[in-house]
């Protein structure tokens, strides 16, 4: 469903982002104050469920002692095959460049 002034974007989001881009597209910018409604309580409702949400869970809580540290890393993800094959020729194409 292509909606006015989408300008051929794709229009498959939500129903309450449709309602947040119309409100303040039609309302706020426009002038119309039923549609500036629409998109106070399209926000407001969005800002409250983002405040009801639930808090995410504790994994770990221990205490250290002094002088103790604590050693936080991040290992990325082992490359597949095809990105191993495909950075390799990537560097044998920029070496290539360099020599000529």
């Amino acid at each position: 469903m292509r909606l006015p002034g989408s300008f051929g974007r794709a229009t498959s989001t939500s129903t309450g982002a449709r309602l947040r881009r119309l409100g303040v597209a039609r309302g706020i910018r426009g002038g119309s104050w039923t549609w500036a409604g629409v998109a106070a309580i399209a926000y407001g409702l969005r800002a409250l469920i983002w405040a009801l949400k639930p808090e995410a869970p504790v994994v770990l809580s221990e205490s250290i002692a002094p002088g103790q540290t604590l050693v936080i890393t991040h290992h990325p993800a082992k490359l597949s095959r095809a990105a191993t094959k495909k950075a390799a020729k990537k560097a044998a194409k920029k070496a290539g460049k360099k020599r000529a």
